[in-house]
């Protein structure tokens, strides 16, 4: 009977790939005993793969072991002579001079093959980046190797764990975790070049659009509302030099990208900020409405007061520009529910200014 042919690497690894894929998920509804024989069948099979890949090692290892030196023996006229064995008629001297010249070189050659071969030190860091290099491969053949039903199984069970997480988190930890999260984000933009950031830019964009189109008015409303509340705690966190700087910064930003649009992108973005404040405008109540107005008023009085009298006629000229600009971009149907609205808007301001001196008659009376 012929030996059995051991298996290859690549073999044992596509035999191991294979037995994940045939045995990891059942085929069809299962039961108690029926999983119990599938997880059998699996680990039976991949203890038996182990042990081959184990074995290969060995083997492999065994060859690399180097053999003794043998002397070399040859046969003169019916006589074993030992080459290397001292003769009655050679010179002691040169005998002398010879070997100690072949015990250098081979001391030599030995301590070469010793430092070429010894498995070098590594540091903390170079073995915690080497496991975390070992485990993403794993983790992407193992991904790789997973059906459609496995994929969603395993996202939903990552995102119910890692609610689950947040859940637990106190706020100090919380803080903690963003802190950490936003220096990661930091560096990584560092190392990117201005092409791959915009590329990941637009990656976001999209996503963003494509989680949008799948909300609902309600959930789009509630997010809207979310945003808000944070981003009040947010600046009411902030001291005033913080959201001057802040402010300076968006300004800043916002002109670098005004400027390299085109007409047909600045107009378009218009249009999409013209929809975006009218739903925001649409979501809010009357009193969240009477809130938001008056903070603007307080904010863009601070605004003028910190102003020279060359840049507040700067400011103005530019506003008037663009109120010219966005008057002629209107359509009909546009300019009229405008009209329409700001006569609710003076409507509503009589009426605020109405409440307010009733309410001082009836304080001084």
């Amino acid at each position: 009977m012929a030996p059995k042919r051991k298996r290859t690497r690549r073999e044992i690894e596509e035999a191991l790939l294979q037995n994940a894929r045939v045995n990891a998920t059942p085929a069809g509804p299962e039961d108690a005993s029926d999983r119990k024989k599938r997880r059998k069948r699996r680990n039976y099979h991949k203890r038996n793969l182990d042990k081959e890949f184990a074995a290969l090692n060995i083997d492999a290892a065994d060859a690399d072991v180097p053999t003794a030196n043998v002397r070399e023996v040859v046969t003169t006229e019916g006589a074993t002579v030992e080459q290397e064995g001292k003769q009655e008629d050679d010179d002691p001297a040169a005998h002398q001079r010879r070997y100690a010249a072949a015990d250098v070189e081979g001391q030599r050659t030995t301590e070469s093959e010793a430092v070429s071969t010894a498995t070098p030190i590594l540091g903390l860091h170079d073995r915690a980046a080497a496991l975390r290099a070992r485990d993403a491969e794993r983790a992407r053949v193992r991904r790789a190797n997973m059906s459609a039903s496995q994929k969603e199984r395993t996202k939903a069970k990552n995102k119910e764990r890692a609610r689950a997480s947040r859940a637990r988190r106190t706020e100090e930890q919380r803080i903690a975790i963003r802190e950490i999260e936003r220096l990661r984000k930091q560096q990584r933009r560092a190392r990117q070049t201005p092409a791959e950031r915009e590329t990941g830019r637009e990656h976001n964009r999209i996503q963003q659009q494509v989680r949008r189109a799948a909300q609902t008015d309600a959930e789009r409303r509630d997010v809207q509302q979310q945003n808000r509340v944070r981003e009040a705690a947010r600046r009411a966190d902030q001291t005033d030099t913080e959201r001057e700087t802040i402010r300076q910064v968006n300004r800043e930003r916002d002109a670098a990208s005004r400027a390299a649009q085109t007409y047909e992108q600045r107009a378009a973005s218009q249009a999409f900020d013209r929809e975006r404040h009218a739903s925001l405008r649409a979501s809010q109540t009357e009193g969240e409405r009477a809130a938001s107005q008056a903070l603007d008023r307080e904010r863009h009085a601070m605004v003028r007061a910190l102003q020279t009298e060359e840049e507040r006629s700067a400011t103005q000229a530019v506003d008037r520009e663009q109120h010219a600009t966005r008057r002629a971009a209107l359509t009909e149907g546009e300019v009229e529910a405008r009209r329409e609205q700001e006569r609710i808007r003076r409507k509503n301001k009589r009426k605020m200014a109405l409440r307010e001196h009733t309410a001082y008659r009836l304080f001084q009376k």
